[in-house]
C-alpha cells in the first residue's frame, strides 16, 4: 500500500482527480448562476455531491489514513492480539 501511495502522487491520477474536482466546482457554480432554469438543480447537486463525496472524503479521511500507514515502520513487531490463537 505504501508503494501505491508513493507512486500515485507522481502519476496521472492527481491531475485527473483535481481536474474533475475543479470541473465539478464549475458545474456547481454554473448551476447556482442558472438557478431557476431547467437542469440547474441537477447541476448544482451533482457538482456539490462530487466535491463532498470524492474530494472532501479523500482529503479528510483517506489522506490522513495513508499518512499514518506511511509512518508505521515495517520492522517493528506487531502487538499480540488478545485472546487465544486459533
Amino acid at each position: 500500500m505504501n508503494a501505491i501511495n508513493a507512486v500515485i502522487v507522481h502519476s496521472l491520477f492527481i491531475p485527473l482527480f483535481l481536474g474533475t474536482t475543479v470541473a465539478s466546482l464549475l458545474l456547481a457554480v454554473a448551476g447556482g448562476l442558472r438557478w431557476g432554469e431547467p437542469g440547474a438543480t441537477a447541476m448544482l447537486a451533482g457538482g456539490v455531491l462530487y466535491v463532498i463525496g470524492m474530494f472532501v472524503c479523500t482529503a479528510v479521511v483517506n489522506v490522513p489514513l495513508n499518512n499514518a500507514l506511511a509512518a508505521v515502520h515495517p520492522q517493528v513487531p506487531r502487538p499480540r492480539r488478545y485472546g487465544r490463537a486459533l
